[in-house]
């Protein structure tokens, strides 16, 4: 992707069409960078959070977070936390450069090489962001969750978030890969999120919505897991008062790694709605693989249009009753 070429009315803009009017500041982990760029204005750090401190909450500053490979397969160019990266700045925005592909994007974001001792990875608390083409990837054991959300109105586009990326973590039943804590109004678009090379050993969830996450909306999403507990779910709001108003998936494919395939379990249900969440949620034309039933407890929270669903028609907005 060439940034530069993004202009929207003499404008220059990021990928998800949020103008760039602060400073561009580049961060490179590895040292990649041509000399030009590094002695020109634009600052580079080689630490992510570096570059963060450097940002003004409201300017509209932009992080650029060049990606490798450098050769196949590598990912020389991880930008490696020490400790949470808490992104408290308003309409401070996170770009990854590098392919723009739906999985594993060289752009990437993770704890020590010698393994996490800290969770979230990332946790976002700032409204008005932009974060685009990037993998946060948490290989922590205690409680992992790869990106936490309570800020409001940001755009997450492109990002491969995979939590529970060692079996430890993902025995635990407080991991996610993503957790809404009151998070509201932020959009997922063309994400993918959970990760299905570890095994899921216990009843957690991939998404987790709690603290009355209000109007979140995911389209054209991936959300995959491969478990070895059939009680582990996608999204699970399983509390009281865990939503508000809606939690929208549109186009959004649910897929678990099926019975015969690497080993894999059947999940009994999709998603865990609690009966007094506070909220419901809105399936539209989505998909589901590796999983017996979207609801199977069932509370009449979850609500399926123009797909085919238990005791429901498709093309019927029907509650997932028995």
């Amino acid at each position: 992707m060439n940034v530069r070429s993004l202009v929207v009315g003499g404008v220059p803009t990021l990928p998800g069409g949020t103008p760039i009017t602060g400073k561009v500041i580049y961060c490179d982990p590895g040292s990649l960078l041509p000399a030009d760029i590094r002695s020109s204005a634009y600052a580079c750090k080689t630490s992510l959070s570096a570059c963060y401190d450097l940002c003004v909450s409201g300017r509209g500053d932009v992080i650029f977070l060049i990606g490798g490979p450098t050769a196949a397969g590598t990912t020389g160019q991880t930008a490696r936390l020490t400790s949470t990266l808490t992104w408290a700045k308003h309409r401070t925005h996170l770009c990854g450069i590098g392919a723009s592909v739906r999985v594993g994007q060289r752009a990437r974001i993770t704890g020590p090489s010698t393994g996490g001792t800290f969770s979230p990875l990332v946790s976002v608390t700032a409204s008005g962001c932009e974060f685009s083409n990037f993998t946060i990837f948490d290989d922590y054991t205690v409680d992992p969750v790869a990106l936490k959300v309570s800020g409001s109105n940001n755009l997450f586009l492109g990002l491969n978030i995979e939590g529970m990326g060692i079996a430890a973590g993902s025995a635990d039943a407080a991991a996610a890969s993503l957790w809404i804590a009151g998070g509201s109004q932020n959009t997922f678009l063309r994400c993918t999120i959970g990760l299905d090379t570890v095994a899921r050993s216990t009843t957690n969830a991939e998404i987790l919505l709690t603290a009355a996450a209000t109007r979140n909306v995911f389209e054209d999403c991936d959300i995959i897991a491969y478990c070895s507990n059939a009680g582990h779910l996608f999204v699970s709001a399983a509390a009281a008062s865990t939503l508000d108003r809606y939690t929208k998936f549109i186009r959004c494919r649910f897929t678990n790694v099926p019975t015969g395939i690497g080993s894999g379990t059947t999940m009994t249900q999709a998603m865990n709605i609690h009966a007094s969440s506070g909220g419901f949620v809105e399936l539209y034309d989505c998909s589901l693989l590796g999983a017996t039933d979207w609801c199977a407890a069932d509370n009449g929270n979850v609500f399926a249009y123009g797909t085919s669903v238990t005791a429901g028609t498709v093309g019927l907005a029907a509650a997932v009753t028995r």
